[in-house]
């Protein structure tokens, strides 16, 4: 019988989102299907793929050939079941004994994710307790009003001797901010750039992308949605 993969992900409501499915760091569709919202729950769509080999993927989301709508990581069993973001994935898993189990502590990534709790932890003292802000979260990139600062996105693609470019775009598709490869800090499994008050500036959602330009090429990397929100300031 064929096996029904249904990818869950959270994109803007009331979308036609077609999704296509690529192999990590590849370039290739391996299938394409379009997302139904929820009925009830708003902003969350669900797409359904058929026989899709297990494996990492990475869906994209298209709305009228623009992408970037949805693009987050899924590890695929060949079998019907419902399959969240890597991020959520980890979130939510449960252990045999139905406790909810650390997150991504059983991914590859455990020394890293290690690292980065206990660089977390070193800010705890018996006086004072630090927060930091974390500026991503999957593919949304959080800022909050009238800052100028970076933000640092995961990436599973290795772009350090790729050409780069950076672009926010408002919901009218115009550009509010492009950074070009120079101003692109990057590593093996990263990249950072400063966003600043030419998007700050305003509260709301836009879309964001990084793209690869290498050889006059254009194609989409990551993208997702970068959400100016309020935050306590003084006043002018």
């Amino acid at each position: 019988m064929p096996e029904t993969q249904t990818l869950l992900f959270n994109a803007g409501t009331g979308l036609t989102i077609v999704c296509k499915l690529f192999g990590l760091n590849s370039d290739t569709v391996v299938a394409t299907a379009t997302a139904v919202e929820r009925t009830n729950d708003k902003n969350r769509y669900a797409v359904a793929f058929t026989d899709v080999p297990a494996g990492a993927y990475r869906l994209n989301g298209f709305v009228s050939n623009v992408g970037g709508f949805a693009n987050e990581v899924y590890d695929l069993t060949l079998s019907t079941a419902t399959f969240y973001p890597r991020d959520e994935a980890a979130a939510t898993s449960l252990d045999a004994a139905g406790v909810r189990a650390a997150v991504g502590l059983a991914s590859a990534n455990l020394d890293t994710q290690l690292s980065a709790i206990n660089a977390k932890t070193q800010l705890i003292t018996t006086d004072t307790v630090f927060v930091t802000v974390d500026r991503v979260a999957g593919s949304t990139i959080t800022m909050h009003y009238s800052e100028s600062t970076t933000a640092t996105v995961p990436l599973d693609e290795d772009t350090t001797s790729l050409t780069l470019r950076f672009v926010v775009e408002n919901s009218d598709q115009l550009d509010v901010l492009v950074i070009e490869n120079a101003n692109i800090t990057r590593t093996a499994s990263n990249f950072t750039v400063a966003i600043t008050t030419a998007v700050t500036a305003t509260l709301g959602q836009y879309r964001w992308a990084l793209r690869d330009i290498t050889g006059g090429i254009n194609r989409l990397i990551e993208g997702g949605v970068l959400q100016v929100i309020s935050a306590a300031n003084k006043d002018a």
